[in-house]
């Protein structure tokens, strides 16, 4: 039942996790910058032990608790945005992560502003057809001939395939 103290209550607990979210994403730039500077400047190998040794490897340490396709998202944000472009990170630290990385081939100096308010109001379909428009693809409000896939996935392990046709 919604009383006065449930509403206070609410509103406490928002606050809360906004601000806690804030922290997070400070701290995920703060990451991202030193996973650039491990990465690029190879310092990850003296971690390893092994001059030689592959990014990969020191991705797969146990302590280090991002997957590799994350780090690779959030380093091509970074080149993108605060390396090639110099856009303050504060323009987009509150844009979801996965928004940023379908920016990086469209985005410019003339055209972040407008973009980064697309990304933080349009709703998920919205945003996918802009998306595409931007890079000259079909949407699906263009007229064209529907081509589906189908996938198999295997209830044990999660593998997902395409079905073969018989």
């Amino acid at each position: 039942m919604h009383t006065e103290e449930n509403g206070e209550i609410a509103f406490k607990l928002h606050k809360e996790l906004l601000a806690n979210e804030e922290a997070r994403r400070q701290l995920l730039i703060a990451n991202t910058r030193i996973l650039t500077r491990l990465k690029e400047e190879h310092l990850y190998r003296d971690i390893l032990g092994d001059e030689n040794a592959p990014w990969a490897g020191y991705l797969g340490l146990v302590d280090v608790c991002y997957s590799r396709s994350e780090v690779h998202d959030m380093l091509r944000i970074y080149k993108k945005f605060e390396q090639e472009l110099h856009i303050p990170i504060n323009s987009y630290i509150d844009i979801p992560k996965s928004r940023l990385v379908g920016l990086i081939p469209i985005i410019n100096n003339e055209n972040y502003e407008e973009w980064f308010s697309k990304a933080r109001t349009l709703l998920s379909k919205d945003w996918k057809i802009e998306l595409r428009q931007a890079k000259g693809l079909i949407t699906e409000e263009d007229e064209h001939q529907h081509e589906y896939e189908e996938y198999e996935i295997c209830s044990i392990c999660g593998q997902k395939q395409h079905r073969q046709n018989h």
